[in-house]
Formats: C-alpha cells, structure tokens, sequence
C-alpha cells in the first residue's frame, strides 16, 4: 500500500490532540512543508505545528503558485476562468531600503499581494506586469521615511460574479 491509500484510509492524532483528515496530510506531505516522520507533523523549522491556524493558511497558500502574466493572459479567453485585465493606478510607500531601488520594492509588494484578494481591484490579484512610475520619483512626507510612488500597471484579476460557473480540477 502506497503513501496516497495509507493515508486516504486513516486519520492520525499529533502530539495536540489533534485529529487531522487525511487529504490534510496529504496536501501538506505533496507541498512539502512538513516532514511526516517528525512526531506532531511539525514544520521543518521546528517551531510550529500543523494544527495551529496560522500554519495552516501558510500552508495552503505554500503550494499555490501564481502563473505568469503571460500564461495568466492565456487562460482570459478560455471559457469559465473568471479573469479579467485591468489596467489600474494605485499609490504604494516603499520602504526606505529601496531608495536606490524602486522598481524592485514595487515588484516586492505586489508580489506580496499575489492570490490575494484585492478591494481596489474588487477581485484576486493573480498576475501583473506593465509597472510604470507615475507622476515622479516619489515623495516622502514629513518625518516619515517611507517613499510613496504612484504606479500604473495591468493587473490580470480573478473576479468571478454571482451565478458565474466555475470549472476547476483538484488534485489529491
């Protein structure tokens, strides 16, 4: 018997008391964020377990990875992705460390934001690309060392809307 049934027919307990689905096992085990043969299921830096909330969402998120912009544009026109371009502006504040290196810091925090709902955007960012500065350099206020920058930029958006069909895979 394989890794895949042993754990599609069992439940384990960690070191918590807690009981864990075996596609959660199984999830974490394919994404690679916890070592199995450590008893609790602990991370591999040993500090968190897999039954704490936090972890958890790091870790599904973990085994996500955003597509490029241009595979993201690819997939606009096919039927039920529920993406859509916008070209949008918005204003960010660097940090003082990306001074000398702003179009870096910009790319830092977008990506950030990556497969993340966004409330400018009203949708999931999932790609973006096109960054221009606009309107200058960027300021800084008063004391404040953070740089603001307006930017501008095409944002491919997960937006689906009420009644809207999804067609999606799952893997186990």
């Amino acid at each position: 018997m394989d890794r895949t049934e042993e754990l599609r027919s069992t439940e384990e307990e960690d070191s918590g008391g807690h009981l864990h689905s075996a596609r959660r096992l199984l999830a974490q085990e394919t994404c690679g964020k916890y070592s199995m043969a450590e008893p609790g299921h602990r991370r591999e830096s040993g500090q968190h377990k897999a039954g704490a909330p936090s972890t958890r969402a790091a870790a599904a998120l973990s085994c996500l990875t955003a597509p490029s912009f241009s595979d993201a544009c690819g997939l606009i026109n096919s039927r039920h992705s529920c993406l859509a371009v916008k070209t949008h502006r918005r204003h960010l504040a660097l940090s003082p460390k990306y001074l000398h290196q702003k179009r870096s810091g910009i790319k830092e925090l977008l990506s950030a934001e990556l497969l993340k709902y966004n409330v400018g955007l009203a949708g999931v960012l999932v790609a973006y690309d096109n960054i221009k500065l606009v309107g200058g350099l960027g300021d800084i206020h008063d004391d404040i060392g953070f740089i603001h920058v307006n930017i501008e930029a095409d944002f491919v958006i997960f937006q689906p809307e009420c009644g809207q069909r999804l067609v999606v895979s799952i893997a186990v």
